[in-house]
């Protein structure tokens, strides 16, 4: 065919940053789907490495974005942590919970989920296939104490990596089974490690996605699968083929839950394996009261054989050789265990001389019981179950002719671990079908409980518990609490402590706090780097809950933005002329990332700095929250914008359309910036780097320039800037001090950035959440600068 017309030239760059403005959500997708997209032709001809498309200089940091805060990922994050709530629901309140996560990764799925366990029951492995993200998670999730972190490669044999079989009671595989070879071979693996009657929480793709596919697919291991016949030429399969893998592997029931927008190609899978993986052998050594026998029967239901043995007289207690006979009777069977009750038919003692030769059926015969347990080539589990041997709870008398056995059983523990020994002290004042009906379940779904008793419906543990000398009085519900800081400076010391809820003053209005945006005059506070009296927490965005008697014009139930002080609590109490109605067209995350950032540049660019059309402004550390603020207020007015930022940072910068970029973390930028100049320097500079950067930054500053100085370190004194540059202007910006000095100077600026950021003119910043709980992870991210944009702290959903 001929060519009848010149297709018309597309603008995709533009494009590109039009997208990340009008979905900011969704800012990791759009800047991978982009920079692959781009480098596309060379990534086949082999002449780009992709991963360090996706990983640019080895950086996780839009990964983390991508798997924490996509509407896609929150959107299945939300849905994983609800069904491990509904899970939990179904466990007994005191029973422990076995966790595994398999391919934790950047630790986007464990933030949602591990708020929501109890920490005192929960043991949480954290796993990948290397120690990267290990340490990673380590220290993200150093709050969590029941959270240990192994390395697990599914693909091969768990037991040959140190894991027991059977001993999880939930595992989650988010979005990492499809990333290996066989499929069969991954999800046999995965079922060897879950208990009996556990359950697996799936999540994975279920179809081709154009943006993956250019993005993760363009890596080696997208494509590395081997098992063809159930994936002939794609690595995701089907929710149909997940459910037929599953009953494969020994899954007795599955489920996948809906997904509120069906736009998402996945699917939240959960599968429950069945009580028993394969049929085993129990030997019971039963008592007369039939509870033995009755469990032995609810055994037998699911497919296991019993060995039943009577509880014999002290005359007939049998030796080692005839336990290792009745062991014997398993046949080709696994043992699954040895189910002691001869303790339940000891009469009571009516003195030391009756109590002796009864110990022979107890303690006695245990002793030759695990004489002969140690001769069998596996270990087989072993359960000794007593009846108020032990005292649990007020009024408790314990049984003594049982108590030895819990005695013996400590040795037990300590000499032959392997055993697995597990102490069963049931109810005294239940009957026989209850009793029954306890053990089964302690059979069948056994835990890392090693002390058990049953009391009046309940399940009680042994657990260490710390003792205040002297207890304090009990304190009233909290109506509030706010963030406060560390004397020392800990970030992981900082804590929510509960404060009072003043009323507003007349120009005051109460606000509850959904979202509040971290600065780095937090995180110098946090860490004691500065003598600053007010507490943390600067900027928020919430809901109005009271107003002063002189306000007028915000009631209650406003969704608003604001600057107050202490915004890092549940409520906050803002001067009305710092409060501003939020867009409906914005979250409360995403308008949380407003008031500070861009105030703070507005002010310093256009009320200060003068800014022009044409004008050449320097933005140092341009990928920060103010930084970003400041290179959209300098594009809107025509000037010419120079930025640093750390080399990682560059490509979201390039995407905003900021032509002259330069390395913060080298003092090369000031030669670089004279040479693009030719000489002539830049007419603004907005500065917030330290030590030798200040002079750098003076140093390209052009003949009678302004100097807008928002840092907080090493700032020169106006004397100083006079001394080296007598002809420009020097401006020291501090506007918190500005909103207590001069409030209606700086309110009506306040005022007029907001404008335009409900008139739409303004973008928010890209941004990361982290719920109030995991502030110490927001604080210290910043503080390693690992953030582009805002990082913003949530209180609620809504945010």
């Amino acid at each position: 065919r001929l060519v009848t017309a010149v297709p018309p030239v597309v603008d995709l760059a533009g494009q590109w940053q039009a997208l990340q403005q009008a979905y900011p959500a969704s800012q990791a997708q759009i800047i991978l789907t982009g920079k692959c997209g781009q480098e596309l032709a060379r990534v086949l001809a082999g002449k780009q490495d992709p991963l360090a498309l996706l990983f640019p200089g080895g950086s996780v940091e839009i990964a983390e974005q991508l798997y924490r805060e996509s509407p896609q990922a929150r959107v299945f994050n939300e849905m994983v942590a609800q069904s491990v709530q509904a899970a939990l629901a179904q466990l007994p309140a005191e029973r422990p919970l076995r966790m595994l996560e398999i391919g934790g990764g950047t630790g986007g799925t464990t933030s949602s989920v591990l708020p929501v366990l109890p920490a005192q029951r929960t043991q949480y492995v954290f796993t990948d296939i290397g120690p990267l993200f290990l340490s990673r998670a380590e220290e993200r999730f150093a709050q969590y104490d029941f959270v240990q972190y192994q390395v697990l490669d599914i693909e091969r044999d768990p037991a040959a990596q140190g894991f027991a079989g059977q001993q999880f009671d939930l595992i989650l595989a988010v979005n990492v089974l499809h990333a290996t070879v066989d499929l069969t071979q991954t999800l046999a693996h995965t079922r060897q490690l879950l208990a009996p009657g556990g359950m697996l929480l799936l999540v994975e793709g279920t179809g081709p996605e154009n943006w993956v596919d250019i993005t993760f697919g363009l890596t080696d291991g997208w494509w590395r699968f081997t098992d063809t016949a159930t994936r002939p030429d794609y690595p995701l399969i089907a929710q149909a083929t997940w459910y037929d893998l599953l009953r494969q592997a020994g899954f007795a029931t599955m489920a996948a839950l809906p997904v509120a927008n069906g736009r998402f190609r996945q699917a939240l899978i959960l599968a429950q394996a069945a009580a028993f993986a394969q049929a085993g052998h129990w030997l019971i050594l039963h008592d007369s009261a039939g509870i033995g026998q009755a469990a032995a029967a609810q055994l037998a239901a699911q497919g296991e054989s019993c060995t039943l043995i009577p509880a014999p007289t002290p005359q007939t207690v049998p030796d080692a050789e005839q336990f290792k006979q009745w062991l014997a009777e398993a046949g080709e069977r696994p043992l699954r265990g040895v189910v002691h009750l001869w303790n339940l038919d000891l009469p009571a003692p009516v003195g030391t001389e009756s109590l002796e030769p009864w110990q022979r059926v107890g303690t006695g015969s245990i002793v030759s019981l695990i004489q002969a347990l140690g001769t069998l080539p596996e270990p087989a589990k072993l359960w000794l179950v007593t009846r108020g041997a032990q005292p649990v709870v007020a009024g408790d008398v314990p049984v003594v002719a049982q108590a030895p056995t819990w005695g013996l059983s400590k040795v037990i523990h300590l000499e032959h671990p392997e055993l697995a020994a597990v102490r069963l002290d049931l109810d005294p004042q239940q009957d026989a079908a209850t009793q029954a009906a306890i053990l089964f379940a302690e059979l069948a779904q056994p835990d890392a409980e090693t002390y058990v008793a049953a009391r009046h419906g309940q399940r009680y543990v042994a657990r260490l518990s710390r003792c205040l000398l002297k207890p304090g009085e009990a304190q009233p519900e909290a109506p509030a609490v706010r963030l406060q800081k560390s004397p020392d400076g800990v970030l992981d010391k900082m804590t929510l402590a509960a404060v009072e809820r003043p009323l507003p003053g007349p120009d005051q209005v109460e606000i509850r706090v959904l979202a509040a945006g971290l600065n780095f005059r937090d995180v110098m506070n946090a860490l004691a780097m500065r003598d600053d009296p007010d507490p943390l927490g600067g900027e928020c965005s919430g809901v109005v809950t009271a107003v002063g008697a002189n306000v007028t014009h915000f009631a209650v139930g406003d969704a608003v933005l604001a600057l107050a002080a202490g915004s890092f609590g549940s409520y906050v109490l803002a001067d009305a002329a710092f409060v501003a109605p939020k867009p409906a067209h914005l979250s409360f995350a995403e308008a949380a990332t407003f008031p500070t950032a861009f105030f703070t540049a507005y002010y310093s660019l256009h009320t200060l700095g003068k800014l022009q059309a044409g004008d050449r402004v320097l933005i140092q550390a341009a990928s920060g929250g103010v930084g970003m603020a400041a290179v959209q207020l300098a594009q809107l007015a025509g000037a010419e914008v120079f930025a640093t930022a750390s080399q990682p940072k560059w490509e979201k910068l390039r995407q905003m359309g900021v032509p002259h970029i330069f390395n913060s973390r080298t003092l090369d930028f000031a030669d670089e910036i004279m040479t693009v100049t030719g000489g002539a320097g830049v007419d603004v500079v907005l500065n917030s780097l330290a030590g030798e950067f200040v002079a750098k930054s003076v140093a390209v500053l052009a003949q009678n320039g302004r100097f807008l100085e928002i840092g907080k370190r090493d700032v020169w004194t106006p004397a100083q800037f006079a001394a080296a540059r007598p002809d420009a202007d020097y401006h020291l910006i501090d506007l918190a001090a500005g909103m207590v000095e001069q409030p209606d100077a700086v309110s009506p600026v306040f005022q007029e950035v907001m404008a335009l950021v409900n008139g739409g003119t303004l973008q928010p910043s890209p941004l990361q959440t982290f719920p109030l709980a995991q502030a110490a992870d927001a604080f210290r991210t910043m503080a390693q600068t690992r953030h582009i944009g805002k990082i913003v702290i949530t209180q609620d959903e809504e945010g």
